[in-house]
């Protein structure tokens, strides 16, 4: 499989993020291989989402990437939710 292949993945986006953004969820074509951080950067780039950057994380699949060195494998339709810190007392 070559490393530059491109899929359309699922974005959701919660909170301040979908304030930002403007919509709840959104399809991106992105590379197949792709570092969890270079996603966040495009994320961020594609939607508006510069000013929270440092305060994101994102899940694959319903799974939190804290690594923003791992190289993600995603496939097509897979779902990156945009999640901001939650906070409440």
């Amino acid at each position: 499989m070559d490393t530059n292949d491109h899929i359309t993945i699922n974005v959701l986006f919660f909170a301040k993020s979908r304030e930002l953004s403007g919509r709840s969820n959104a399809t991106l074509c992105v590379k197949s291989k792709i570092k969890s951080g270079e996603l966040l950067e495009l994320l961020c780039s594609t939607y508006n989402l510069q000013s929270i950057r440092n305060n994101l994380l994102i899940a694959l699949n319903q799974e939190y990437q804290s690594d923003m060195t791992l190289l993600l494998a995603l496939k097509e339709n897979d779902e990156i939710a945009v999640i901001p810190p939650i906070s409440g007392g």
